[in-house]
């Protein structure tokens, strides 16, 4: 039979659309022969499939089934049903993320390896490996773990980039629930290589166990950084604490970088609508390194450019209004500098469902004082006075002065 182009709609929307989609197949009896599909998606781009499978009630046989667009995907052997074991091995060579990206947009590219499992579905065996390039960093994955219908037991994860690694021992199981117990160990590794711009490198450690609780499973969680550098500054990190399907509860959330730190405590929750009751206090805290790159600048230059010393603290608690969270919160900085000038802040204020009052705002840059109150959510309602003799002290590459009241 022949297939050309295929859409998916339902109640007037297109769920699916493949353009000059191509089928050219034959099905008789037990076998399935594609000879030629070709389809092409947004999200993939062009599409090239052919192969060959063999049904039977209990396992799938299958040979020379290939899938070419983004790189090549291939699959060859047998995937056993119920009691039947499998056998069956997967090969790609030049995968990519994003599927459609070039260039610089790519976050991986060059992925090649495979993987092979054994075993019927209640008790299989699992080895992958694959190199590849991870925001230009080389990087081997290897896993070798064994796994039923409810869980997959990780006896090694192994991920070296560059001169670092991680190493992960456990388990995750998804039936009859979400669990976890997972250990794992990190040595030299660059932060570069899940963030472009934050080259450094980590040591350190982390685990996570799930426990059962009223309301679903919880994973009570924890993480230390030592001996650990980021743009060229002493980096280290402590946090415990426990997440649910809705919430995040902070026993400790500790950073030290350099002379200064942020320690932190409270809860989070954003289901079934954003809550937050947390405490932070910030010490001779220089935000430099941890300020994101814009295109064309260097890690040392945003460190050197929003270097300073940062002193406040932060707090928020949630009480219910008209049946909704409020969440009121208040942040001071004082005896602080940024960018060589001297810096205060003063802010209270509201969220309460999507509406965020501020009740007092005041920044005070060098000899700059910028101060408002009002509604800073559509539909606006915000007063406010600017007097500012310099407005670099207020945004970077501006000059001038400026004043403003209404």
């Amino acid at each position: 039979f022949e297939l050309r182009d295929f859409h998916i709609v339902r109640g007037g929307a297109e769920l699916l659309s493949m353009d000059r989609a191509s089928l050219s197949a034959s099905w008789v009896g037990r076998d399935l022969w594609i000879a030629h599909l070709s389809a092409e998606l947004p999200q993939t781009g062009p599409l090239l499939a052919s192969g060959r499978a063999q049904m039977s009630a209990d396992h799938v046989d299958i040979s020379g089934f290939s899938i070419q667009g983004p790189g090549q995907l291939s699959a060859s052997g047998r995937f056993g049903l119920d009691r039947v074991a499998s056998d069956l091995n997967l090969q790609w060579q030049g995968l990519r993320w994003p599927l459609t990206a070039t260039g610089d947009a790519l976050v991986v590219s060059g992925a090649n390896g495979g993987a092979h499992m054994t075993g019927v579905l209640d008790d299989y065996q699992l080895s992958l490996q694959s190199d590849a390039q991870v925001r230009k960093l080389p990087v081997r994955l290897t896993v070798h773990g064994n796994g039923s219908r409810q869980e997959l037991k990780i006896a090694d994860l192994s991920l070296s980039a560059d001169k670092g690694a991680l190493h992960a021992q456990g388990m995750l199981g998804w039936s009859p629930e979400l669990s976890a117990d997972l250990q794992m160990q990190i040595a030299h590794l660059n932060p570069a290589l899940f963030a472009a711009g934050w080259s450094g490198e980590l040591n350190g450690t982390a685990a996570a166990h799930t426990v059962p609780h009223a309301g679903g499973p919880e994973a009570i969680f924890s993480a230390r950084l030592d001996r650990s550098t980021l743009r060229g500054y002493p980096l280290t990190l402590a946090v415990d604490g426990t997440a649910g399907a809705s919430s995040v509860q902070f026993q400790q959330l500790l950073l030290r970088s350099g002379k200064g730190s942020l320690d932190a405590s409270g809860m989070v929750a954003w289901a079934p609508a954003l809550r937050a009751d947390l405490q932070a206090k910030i010490s001779n805290f220089d935000p430099g390194p941890f300020v994101p790159l814009v295109s064309g600048s260097s890690a040392q230059d945003a460190a050197t450019r929003w270097s300073g010393v940062i002193n406040g603290t932060v707090s928020a608690q949630t009480t219910m209004r008209a049946d909704k969270p409020a969440i009121a919160f208040a942040i001071k900085v004082d005896q602080s500098r940024l960018r060589g000038y001297p810096l205060a802040l003063a802010a209270q204020g509201e969220l309460h469902g999507e509406t965020l009052n501020l009740r007092a705002f005041t920044l005070t840059s060098g000899d700059t004082r910028l101060s408002t109150s009002g509604q800073a959510t559509p539909p606006f309602d915000l007063t406010g006075k600017l007097d500012s003799p310099d407005l670099a002290a207020l945004v970077p590459g501006f000059a001038g002065r400026g004043d403003s009241d209404s």
